[in-house]
């Protein structure tokens, strides 16, 4: 766990709802800019310090980032600083790997170099802090559509069995200043690979297996 930023703010301090949605949504967007990676996609994971531990907290959000481990059971020790680790180290070695498409209900997050039907290849902060929700169905296809360019770049092609798709965060997660989309691809069926989709191109699905 590793501080990533101090930001000087007072605001909704009458509020214990609102200052943690801030909170949280102002860590979002300094982890990001803290490892050079995206918004929202890899396995860096943002916290905001709650009041009872920093007791500057009217004054300022405190903001922490960490590494999830692939295993999805805890967070990773690292021996060196995350700062610009995404940029410096490249976003394949943060990205997400799931046994589940993303598309569906349930994600299920596994090391990138077992079986697996999605990748993440992106995401971002979908909105601004006390933005509406625009509704599930609207969302969905709206975050869809802005992630099938990142598909395309990542497969190197347009194809019919990797497909871009979308896992965002809910009403209840914008409320709670997580306005967040993940942009994956994924196989077609469930289809499980155990290497990487990037640069696949025209080459059968199968040589991934």
């Amino acid at each position: 766990m590793e501080v990533s930023a101090l930001v000087p703010n007072k605001e909704y301090a009458n509020d214990l709802v609102k200052r943690n949605a801030l909170r949280s949504y102002t860590c979002l967007t300094e982890a990001a800019k803290y490892t050079g990676g995206p918004g929202y996609g890899t396995r860096f994971l943002s916290q905001g310090i709650s009041a009872s531990k920093d007791p500057k907290s009217a004054e300022r959000i405190a903001c922490v980032v960490m590494l999830y481990n692939e295993t999805d059971t805890g967070i990773e020790k690292v021996s060196r600083s995350v700062k610009n680790a995404v940029k410096t180290d490249g976003f394949e070695k943060y990205q997400l790997c799931t046994s589940l498409p993303p598309s569906g209900d349930k994600v299920k997050m596994v090391p990138c170099s077992q079986p697996h039907v999605a990748e993440s290849i992106g995401g971002f902060i979908t909105g601004k802090f006390g933005d509406a929700y625009p509704g599930l169905d609207k969302h969905n296809a709206n975050m869809l559509k802005q992630c099938r360019p990142y598909a395309q770049r990542y497969l190197g092609a347009q194809r019919r069995d990797i497909v871009a798709s979308q896992n965002s965060s809910p009403a209840s997660g914008w409320k709670r200043g997580q306005p967040i989309t993940a942009c994956f691809v994924e196989t077609v069926g469930g289809v499980k690979v155990t290497k990487s989709m990037k640069g696949i191109g025209n080459k059968p699905l199968g040589s991934l297996k």
